[in-house]
């Protein structure tokens, strides 16, 4: 839509070429076109309302804007005259992000469709652990994330201190391990594990009707 504009630098801005948008040392935050002060640009991984997803991009790119830099750069440009800035590189912006890679299916018990019949047989039968709602075979599969910081400097006392705010975390064990909460909430495990164990019975009468 920005090439169907008429005004006098039309062509000039048109034979512009798409660049990055340098937000900081270490962020491409998407592409400019950009002739004098007329400009289209392109945001990557925004919606509607820009600021909202990428919210030091639409700050950069207001900030240049106003002050009439390069959008790309933040550098001073030329405005008028014989040899007003434009931006280099490609004539359009095809720029593609890859998604990552997808992350390993787990049994939330909260939402039995994303367990496997053996792992409702697990949960039912009381074996492996649970930590967040997540199974596992063991507690040697569980790792805490890093960042969070658990654990680290938990003195015990009520208040305070230089203890990290993350506390303990959280899990709860089926009887395998003991039986017990580990600083989770209270959780009748007897009355979970009697539905979860109808539930396996009703999932192997529709399967042995299939």
């Amino acid at each position: 839509m920005s090439l169907a504009v008429d005004y006098p630098g039309k062509a000039a801005f048109k034979a512009a070429g798409y660049q990055d948008i340098r937000v900081n040392s270490s962020y491409v935050g998407g592409q400019v076109r950009q002739h004098g002060n007329f400009s289209f640009v392109r945001v990557y991984q925004a919606g509607h309302l820009v600021p909202s997803y990428q919210p030091e991009t639409a700050y950069v790119i207001f900030d240049r804007m106003i002050r009439g830099l390069s959008i790309a750069t933040g550098d001073k440009i030329t405005r008028s005259g014989s040899n007003v800035y434009s931006t280099t590189g490609p004539p359009n912006s095809n720029t593609t992000l890859k998604a990552p890679n997808r992350l390993p299916q787990v049994c939330f018990v909260r939402e039995t469709a994303t367990c496997s019949i053996d792992q409702v047989f697990m949960i039912a039968g009381g074996k492996g652990v649970i930590y967040n709602g997540v199974l596992y075979n063991s507690s040697s599969e569980y790792s805490i994330p890093p960042g969070l910081g658990i654990g680290a400097g938990n003195s015990g006392n009520g208040g305070g201190g230089g203890g990290s705010s993350g506390g303990t975390q959280e899990k709860n064990k089926t009887s395998e391990d003991g039986g017990a909460e580990g600083g989770g909430s209270a959780v009748a495990l007897g009355a979970r594990r009697a539905s979860l164990l109808a539930l396996a019975f009703a999932l192997a009468i529709c399967i042995g009707n299939l």
